[in-house]
């Protein structure tokens, strides 16, 4: 099926396996962090242990499309398209917005690491990884939830507008009074 695979709420698709398997690891790799985090075992960790971190954190979804559509060849696989996505908007957001978050909103490092890329541990991308397939996975859920919703919308105009007030919905909603300012 490759990468325009549908989602569909009647058959068993790729991409719904994707989007499953994304929203299950979920609670596993921030059950992780939160562990790190309360426990303050980072606290001790250079380098290495934050790379070590950061590698156990995104494998799973790294190797996702390993068990994922075992019949198609790997590049082929709607997980591998999925994953190259997901890494590649991490490693270039983490990139490319950090300097904007610095000078924006005052964003600092502190961890004892030195091996950076333009300015942010790297490890940070790699739980990034995590992150975003997280984010693909409710994204996505959210998108087949809406089109469970309006059946009868399914001309590409009709799919176009229903992706565009989604996103206006969360743009909305990331502008919420809860996240502060």
């Amino acid at each position: 099926m490759g990468y325009n695979a549908r989602m569909t709420s009647t058959e068993r698709s790729p991409a719904r396996a994707t989007m499953w398997a994304f929203l299950l690891y979920t609670p596993i790799w921030t059950a992780a962090t939160g562990l790190v985090m309360v426990t303050k075992m980072f606290a001790g960790w250079h380098d290495a242990g934050y790379l070590i971190f950061g590698l156990i954190v995104a494998l799973p979804v790294l190797l996702w499309p390993l068990w994922a559509e075992r019949g198609t060849p790997l590049l082929a696989r709607y997980a591998s398209s999925a994953v190259w996505f997901v890494t590649l908007l991490s490693f270039l957001q983490n990139y490319f917005g950090t300097p904007f978050f610095e000078k924006s909103f005052g964003l600092e490092y502190h961890f004892p690491a030195t091996l950076r890329l333009h300015g942010f541990p790297v490890f940070l991308s790699l739980l990034t990884v995590a992150y975003f397939a997280t984010y693909f996975g409710v994204m996505s859920a959210g998108l087949l939830l809406v089109e469970r919703l309006t059946p009868r919308v399914q001309s590409p105009r009709g799919r176009l507008v229903r992706r565009v007030c989604f996103g206006a919905i969360e743009r909305r909603l990331n502008r919420a009074p809860w996240y502060g300012a």
